[in-house]
C-alpha cells in the first residue's frame, strides 16, 4: 500500500465514515468498548484522593485519627473522591470510550504537564517556632512518592480547643484543606494523566491473519503509544505490561453499493505474570477495499483509536498497586 499523504488519510477517514452513512447512527469507527476512567471523577485526581492519618509528634493529646475524618467528609462534601488508607480498594469504574478519529495528524498533542493517579494527602501537626502556635502541614504526594504541593493550616484555637478538636477547630482545618485541594485542582484542570506512572510496554505482536497487515497494526500502535508519552521496548520489564493484538475479519453486508468485511481488532494487556489486565475491543464493519495489501493508514486509524484504552488499563493497574501498598503499608515503586 503507497504512502497516503496527511491529506490522503483524512480522506480515506471521511470515507471510512462516509460508507457507513445512510444506515441510521453507525459505530463509532474502532470505538474500544472496554471502559476503565471513572467520569465521576475530577480531573487532576483520576482515582480520587488517600487521607493519610494525621500525624501528631510531641502533641499525642491531639486526637489525630478525628481529624482525618473531618477532612475526608469534607472533601467528600466538596465533591473531591476522597478515602481513608483503610478504605482505599480499586475503584470499579464505567466506559469512557475512546473518540472515534477525526484526524490523523501523526502527533498527538504534547504532555507538557502531569496528572498525579490518586495521590496521598499527608498531615502532620507541628509548630513553626519553639512555644508557637500549632498548626497542620499538609502535603500532597504522587505514587511515586515525589511532593506535588504544600500548603498550612494554622487557625486561631487555644491548647483546649486542639485536645478537644472542637467542632469550630475541625470545620476551619477541613475548610483549609479543601481550599488548599481545590488550588491544586484549578491548576491541573484538564491535564493529561500521568503517563511517567506508568508501567514500560512491550508489544508482543498482532495475529489472526496473514499477509503483513499485523506487523503494520503492530507498528502503528508502537508509534501512538511513544507519541503518548509511554515507554514501548523490545525487552520485557519484570514490572511492565505486555500487548497481545489479534485481527478477525468476517464477510460483512453490502452497503451503498460496496462489499463491506467486519474488522475486529483486539487488544490483551498483560502483566509478565500472566495476569491479564483487560482487553479492548474494536469492530467496525469496513469496504472490503480498504483490507487489501499492508492496512498501513487503516491501521494508523485503528491504532490510534486503540491507545486511550490500553492507558485506561494500565492506570487502573497502577492503581490497583498503589491501593494494595497502601494496605500493606509498603511503598510504592515506580515503574
Amino acid at each position: 500500500m503507497a504512502k497516503l499523504s496527511l491529506a490522503g488519510r483524512l480522506a480515506m477517514a471521511v470515507a471510512l465514515m462516509g460508507s457507513l452513512a445512510g444506515c441510521g447512527d453507525p459505530p463509532s469507527p474502532f470505538q474500544h468498548q472496554t471502559p476503565f476512567s471513572n467520569p465521576l471523577l475530577r480531573p487532576g485526581l483520576r482515582g480520587g484522593v488517600i487521607v493519610a492519618p494525621v500525624t501528631t509528634p510531641n502533641h499525642d493529646e491531639v486526637p489525630g485519627d478525628v481529624i482525618t475524618d473531618a477532612v475526608v467528609l469534607a472533601l467528600r462534601d466538596a465533591e473531591i473522591p476522597a478515602m481513608t488508607q483503610a478504605e482505599a480498594a480499586p475503584i470499579a469504574s464505567t466506559a469512557r470510550p475512546a473518540a472515534p478519529p477525526t484526524s490523523t495528524t501523526p502527533a498527538l498533542p504534547a504532555r507538557a504537564a502531569r496528572t498525579p493517579i490518586r495521590p496521598t494527602l499527608r498531615g502532620e501537626l507541628g509548630q513553626a517556632a519553639p512555644n508557637g502556635p500549632l498548626r497542620l502541614t499538609w502535603r500532597l504526594v504522587a505514587t511515586d512518592g515525589h511532593e506535588i504541593t504544600r500548603f498550612i493550616s494554622e487557625p486561631r484555637a487555644s491548647a483546649a480547643d486542639w485536645q478537644s478538636l472542637s467542632p469550630a477547630l475541625r470545620a476551619a482545618i477541613a475548610g483549609d484543606v479543601v481550599r488548599g485541594v481545590e488550588r491544586y485542582l484549578d491548576e491541573a484542570e484538564g491535564l493529561p494523566p500521568d503517563i511517567k506512572a506508568l508501567p514500560k510496554v512491550t508489544i508482543a505482536g498482532v495475529d489472526g491473519v496473514a499477509g503483513a497487515g499485523p506487523q503494520a497494526m503492530a507498528r502503528a500502535l508502537e508509534y501512538h503509544l511513544k507519541q503518548a508519552g509511554l515507554t514501548v521496548g523490545d525487552s520485557l520489564a519484570d514490572d511492565g505490561a505486555i500487548v497481545m493484538g489479534a485481527i478477525e475479519i468476517k464477510p460483512g453486508p453490502m452497503r451503498g453499493g460496496q462489499q463491506l468485511d467486519n474488522l475486529k481488532v483486539s487488544w490483551t494487556v498483560l502483566r509478565p505474570d500472566g495476569r491479564e489486565l483487560g482487553v479492548i475491543s474494536q469492530a467496525n464493519d469496513v469496504p472490503r477495499s480498504a483490507l487489501q495489501g499492508a492496512l498501513g493508514d487503516l491501521a494508523f486509524l485503528i491504532a490510534e483509536a486503540a491507545t486511550p484504552g490500553i492507558i485506561d488499563l494500565l492506570e487502573q493497574s497502577v492503581m490497583a498497586d498503589a491501593d494494595a501498598a497502601a494496605k500493606s503499608g509498603k511503598p510504592v515503586t515506580p515503574p
